[in-house]
């Protein structure tokens, strides 16, 4: 998980890598994000067979985040992105994901990757007013 903040510059604020569903909500009361921008669960013909009896993790934390998003008392946007953004978004965020703050946690360079890339194409106006 990644903290971004558009105010005069993008910043990552902070970056976590979540251990459990409770972390994740957890962080998600703590932050009170006016946008949270997650994957897309996919469950792709060709790799069904080799998730039996698996218990779909990453499907559960979105619906958790999904329904967090729904009770929030303030006005909170939901986007889902295809796995496939990460990479054109890579460009945008080598600079950042060289922080020592990203060093081990390959999940949150992704989280940076979708962040980044629903903000350059939400805000690009912002984002060039900030420099990027």
């Amino acid at each position: 998980m990644v903290l971004l903040e558009l105010n005069g510059t993008l910043s990552c604020r902070s970056v976590v890598e979540a251990k459990s569903l409770e972390d994740v909500l957890l962080y998600l009361d703590y932050w009170q994000p006016d946008v949270v921008v997650v994957e897309e669960f996919r469950l792709y013909p060709w790799t069904a067979k080799s998730l039996g009896w698996d218990s779909m993790r990453p499907s559960q934390i979105i619906g958790a985040i999904k329904a967090w998003v729904s009770r929030c008392g303030h006005e909170v946007e939901l986007v889902e992105q295809p796995a496939s953004v990460r990479k054109p978004a890579q460009a945008h965020t080598r600079k950042m994901e060289k922080s020592p703050m990203f060093r081990g946690k390959p999940h949150a360079r992704d989280a940076l990757r979708h962040a980044v890339w629903y903000t350059l194409h939400r805000c690009p106006k912002k984002v060039m007013e900030a420099g990027w």
